[in-house]
């Protein structure tokens, strides 16, 4: 999906005597992307800067479009099959339709 311009972003809200565990397992199932990590001991301002709808119970994943606008959220486990569902179709959404045909012409009688 990276070709079509899908680009993932961790953000990990372990403390930080939990910080190294967490890239161990980043690294371990060979995500390569852009890593965060939460810095803030205001656990409310952090989460309400991420969704105000979010109680901040993890895991969650929160899908967003090209402008940055969120497109979908995920909260407890989730199935991949789910996740790849809405960013197929945002991607659907996001790809421009191509216009139909013009209809044929009828056949001269």
């Amino acid at each position: 999906m990276a070709s079509q311009g899908v680009r993932l972003v961790t953000v990990s809200v372990d403390d930080s005597v939990d910080e190294r565990a967490a890239m161990q397992f980043l690294d371990s199932i060979q995500v390569r992307t852009p890593r965060y990590i939460k810095r803030t001991a205001r656990d409310a301002a952090f989460i309400d800067a991420v969704d105000t709808a979010w109680s901040g119970a993890l895991p969650a994943l929160f899908i967003y479009d090209r402008s940055g606008r969120q497109r979908a959220r995920f909260v407890g486990e989730t199935e991949r099959r789910a996740v790849e569902q809405a960013v197929t179709s945002l991607l659907e959404r996001a790809t421009p339709t191509p216009s139909p045909a013009s209809p044929p012409k009828p056949a001269p009688h």
